[in-house]
């Protein structure tokens, strides 16, 4: 029964595993898109954002990604962030998967982060902090990566 189960699961989703490949996520000052991943189901792009706001006194910068359903079908789209702060990996040990993401897509769908999105509404946590701008003692932001990158469509 448990094997029927599978298979019919199988047959309803068409599912795209990137399993245990790390992808590379662009950290350069570029403001415009990057597109690091595309293919026929999903395309995902990074830019650099200074998230500054001089009146409340937050000095910020971030990385926001941009994802984008490549598809005429809704996908699903899960992934988790390696974060390495200073050389060293910060959410690779992720026990409570504070740093493992879904999204859902409807066909042809965008969603993009920017300075007042990424953090508390949808796209949530398509930002990746970066560093505090005034502060250059506090950890920076040296390597991100995404793994266990799953898309699946029906």
């Amino acid at each position: 029964m448990k094997r029927l189960y599978y298979v019919l699961i199988l047959i309803f989703f068409s599912i795209n595993l990137f399993g245990q490949e790390r992808i590379q996520i662009p950290l350069d000052k570029n403001e415009n898109w990057n597109q690091f991943i595309h293919n026929d189901i999903i395309s995902l792009s990074v830019r650099f954002a200074d998230c500054s706001d001089p009146s409340n006194g937050i000095y910020r910068d971030y990385y926001l990604l941009k994802l984008e359903n490549n598809t005429d079908s809704t996908v699903l789209v899960d992934w988790h962030y390696d974060l390495y702060y200073d050389g060293e990996c910060t959410t690779c040990v992720d026990v409570d998967n504070e740093f493992l993401f879904r999204y859902e897509l409807s066909p042809r769908e965008i969603i993009e982060a920017n300075c007042d999105n990424f953090i508390i509404a949808p796209p949530y946590q398509l930002g990746i902090f970066r560093s505090i701008i005034d502060m250059p003692q506090t950890p920076r932001l040296t390597d991100a990566k995404i793994s266990n990158l799953i898309t699946y469509t029906y």
